[in-house]
């Protein structure tokens, strides 16, 4: 599950600036699970943490 939507909408930003937004990825089941952002070509985006592991019942958090 993905909180607060399943859509990201990113805040627009001026030329040499840079924005930021995080979302939470929930894992709701009981066994863990791997998650990996894909990479973006144009190195527009970035992903903090661009994978991991989360374990039953909990979320991890990703800044983009």
């Amino acid at each position: 599950k993905i909180f607060p939507s399943n859509k990201i909408v990113m805040k627009p930003a001026l030329l040499n600036t840079s924005v930021y937004d995080s979302f939470e990825l929930t894992n709701q089941s009981d066994t863990p699970i791997y998650f990996r952002m894909g990479s973006d070509v144009t190195k527009a985006f970035r992903f903090y943490s661009e994978i991991g592991l989360i374990e039953p019942k909990s979320f991890a958090i990703v800044s983009v």
